[in-house]
């Protein structure tokens, strides 16, 4: 009897140890498994900056310059990774990487590929145009948006401005303020097809003031000055623009006055250079531009002068 107790109390010892030996493989296993151990999680490698063609084609140039040569030219859609910065004097570039070829693509003709995917997935959930110029229409808003930068495009605008006026009469300068007003035609191919080109057409009416101590009546009239300034972007943007322009000038006067009995008909042609130092903002299809002027003539004055119109 005494030794099946003895046998009892062993088999009992024997699996308690085996048990607790378990237990304790169990708990050493659960911490050593990387499910639960505390170690920070790997970084992600950074993916790259990339970009999609979003012009109908677009071409890959060796340098970032309009006139260098071009490496390839690729379709809209095409995904390709672009640099933070950009380069480029007159027009923007972002350097890229094609097919192992490295070399420069137009900051407008691409998107940052979170925006375009952004752009799918609200044309999807926009609902289809109707009617029969549905397409028509929906191609031209498209087409609308792909603006070239606004130092390349076309704007007629009108002008109010203030002029310094001097000329010598009788041997004596002679000096006014007056207010002027006309018109602007700015870009490429307004006048020359190539450079751009800013165009003034600008007129005050009436005589200057100094006039009326010379009359014996009121004196009438007007000035005209006219000139095309070519026009050199110092600093360039898709939608604003800093430069200076300097071109030949024309000024036409032609005062009515009196003396005594003597009515008077003046009429004065003048050649002379203008030189302009501008800074330009484009809202929607507006053109903002206000612009120091400064003119040589037989007399040598300022003028300033605002504008506001519409790209074309």
């Amino acid at each position: 009897m005494t030794w099946r107790i003895l046998v009892c109390c062993f088999l009992t010892f024997a699996l308690s140890a085996e048990a607790k030996t378990a237990s304790d493989k169990a708990v050493s296993e659960v911490k050593a498994s990387p499910s639960n151990k505390a170690t920070p999680v790997a970084a992600k490698a950074k993916s790259g900056r990339y970009s999609v063609v979003v012009a109908p084609e677009t071409a890959i140039y060796e340098k970032p310059d309009l006139d260098s040569p071009i490496i390839v030219v690729l379709p809209q859609g095409v995904r390709i990774p672009v640099s933070k910065g950009t380069r480029g004097e007159y027009a923007k570039f972002y350097r890229t990487r094609f097919k192992g070829r490295m070399g420069w693509v137009l900051t407008i003709d691409v998107k940052p590929e979170a925006v375009v995917r952004k752009a799918i997935e609200a044309s999807k959930k926009r609902k289809p145009p109707r009617g029969p110029f549905a397409g028509e229409e929906e191609g031209e808003e498209q087409e609308t948006k792909q603006r070239d930068p606004f130092a390349f495009v076309q704007s007629v605008s009108f002008v109010v401005g203030y002029s310094q006026y001097i000329e010598s009469i009788g041997g004596a300068d002679r000096s006014t303020n007056l207010i002027t007003y006309g018109l602007k035609v700015t870009g490429p191919d307004v006048l020359i097809q190539g450079p751009l080109i800013d165009f003034n057409l600008i007129f005050h009416y009436g005589a200057p003031d100094y006039y009326s101590a010379l009359s014996a009546t009121k004196p009438a009239g007007f000035l005209m000055w006219a000139d095309a300034c070519l026009l050199l972007p110092l600093r360039m943007r898709e939608d604003s623009l800093i430069g200076v322009a300097a071109g030949p000038l024309l000024v036409m006067s032609n005062i009515q006055a009196s003396q005594g009995a003597q009515n008077l008909d003046m009429f004065s042609l003048n050649i002379g250079l203008t030189t302009a130092v501008s800074a330009a903002m484009r809202f929607d299809d507006f053109a903002l531009r206000i612009e120091g002027r400064y003119l040589f003539e037989k007399k040598s004055y300022y003028q300033a002068q605002a504008s506001l119109g519409t790209t074309f």
